[in-house]
This record gives C-alpha cells, sequence and structure tokens, in this order.
C-alpha cells in the first residue's frame, strides 16, 4: 500500500468525502485531493472533515487541462499514484425508484462523463500511473 503522500486522489461524486478521509486513515494524508460535488451540506463535512482536499463543485465544468495541470503542479516528477475513484450518482441507479433510468437519467448519465474525464487527464498525464 502506497504512503499518503505518494498518492493524488480524484474522487468524482465525492459525498461526504469518504474516499479521501478513508486515505488518510489508511496511508496518511494524500499529496492532493480533488473531490467533485454538488449538494452543499456534503461539501460542508468534507470541509470539516478534510479540509485540505480541495472541492472542485460541478465535474461537468472541469476539464482535464485543468485537473492535469493540478496534478503536475502537485507532482512534477510523476512521483505519485494517481487513484480515481467514483461511484454512479445514487439518484439514477437507486432501487428505492420503482423505474431508475441508470445511465439514461439525467445524474445516471454524469458517470459516462466522469469517466471521460477521467480518461482524457490520463491521456495528460502519460508519466504517471493509474489506479
Amino acid at each position: 500500500m502506497p504512503v499518503g503522500d505518494k498518492v493524488i486522489l480524484l474522487s468524482a461524486f465525492d459525498g461526504m468525502a469518504a474516499a479521501p478521509w478513508l486515505l488518510q486513515e489508511l496511508c496518511g494524508r494524500p499529496r492532493l485531493a480533488l473531490g467533485w460535488e454538488l449538494d452543499a451540506e456534503c461539501q460542508k463535512l468534507a470541509a470539516h472533515w478534510v479540509p485540505w482536499a480541495l472541492g472542485r463543485g460541478d465535474i461537468t465544468a472541469d476539464t482535464a487541462e485543468n485537473v492535469a495541470g493540478l496534478v503536475n503542479e502537485a507532482d512534477p516528477d510523476a512521483e505519485c499514484i494517481v487513484m480515481f475513484v467514483a461511484a454512479p450518482p445514487c439518484q439514477d441507479f437507486s432501487r428505492i425508484r420503482s423505474e431508475a433510468p441508470g445511465v439514461e437519467g439525467s445524474n445516471g448519465s454524469l458517470f459516462g462523463i466522469a469517466i471521460n474525464l477521467m480518461k482524457d487527464v490520463r491521456a495528460l498525464l502519460h508519466r504517471h500511473r493509474f489506479a
């Protein structure tokens, strides 16, 4: 398991920042943590528990160039492993809904957008290792 300072975390649909918090608990604070989340209450919790993580807000408003720039700034020598974590936004995948639209829903389609963003980020950071 890598030491926290050798990890960069990219967390889509970050919720209450469970991924950066857990990474810190298991490995130590990562060199950089970026999280995308829109829910204001989740953002407040994240800011409280992992104030060092950078909230990026709306993933559809971000670009691969911006994300890659932040990663390169934090790790210019490509020493870190870049970890990408995500789960589909729950609103369109929930079993609570009688007919959840999945990827066809307005929120469910965001998962594909996140995956494409990370593919583009990875292409720009060809020297970095990804997980």
